[in-house]
């Protein structure tokens, strides 16, 4: 009927130290919201958890919503922007159920983990660019990113890589290999001559390269 209902509840939460004690119980009758920003803050908290239960982390997708309509990606988003002012209860709360405040981060580490069972697995770190492993994750796409963005790597990170032995130019560290298979066929042979469908002890492709 065009009364402006959301007007006048603002109006009594700005008003609450007037109110009498009588129109303050009829309120609380009817679970009255006093603090609605905090009342979002808990529902959506609510439904982190319910999301972390359900799939076993808190890594909820950008533009994610839930059966209801929740918007909880976009609540993340949201506690992500606001992690130097929140206070330290609310953190911890959201530290308790495994919450990603840097996912960016989080998708690194997962990329490096399994960079590393590769590695330990193969013996060697000459991934295509469209390798996926048998858990279905792209790793030669992953590589190829470090590769591209090897400039706005941390520190630790191109340490902690180049510790697994990374190879940074793909190309140039096969131009090697082949050199050097080379001058090993050179040592035995004594020239160069090598036939096209030649390959070498460990495998490689010497006539071809």
């Amino acid at each position: 009927n065009g009364f402006k209902l959301g007007g006048w509840v603002n109006s009594q939460r700005n008003r609450f130290k007037r109110l009498t004690s009588d129109q303050v119980d009829r309120l609380n009758q009817l679970d009255f919201i006093w603090d609605a920003i905090g009342s979002q803050w808990e529902n959506g908290f609510h439904e982190l958890k319910k999301f972390q239960q359900l799939n076993g982390h808190c890594s909820v997708p950008e533009n994610f919503k839930t059966d209801n309509g929740f918007s909880l990606g976009n609540w993340v988003k949201v506690q992500r922007r606001n992690e130097t002012t929140m206070s330290q209860d609310r953190m911890r709360q959201l530290n308790k159920v495994g919450f990603v405040w840097n996912p960016f981060g989080e998708k690194w580490e997962i990329g490096f983990k399994q960079f590393k069972l590769f590695v330990d697995r193969e013996g060697h770190c000459l991934i295509s660019d469209k390798y996926t492993d048998d858990d279905g994750y792209p790793l030669g796409n992953w590589v190829g990113t470090q590769r591209q963005t090897k400039k706005k790597l941390s520190v630790i990170k191109i340490r902690r890589l180049d510790a697994l032995g990374f190879i940074w130019n793909a190309r140039e560290h096969r131009w090697e290999t082949g050199l050097t298979h080379l001058k090993k066929f050179k040592e035995l042979e004594g020239h160069c001559e090598v036939k096209k469908v030649h390959k070498t002890y460990d495998g490689f492709q010497l006539g071809s390269w």
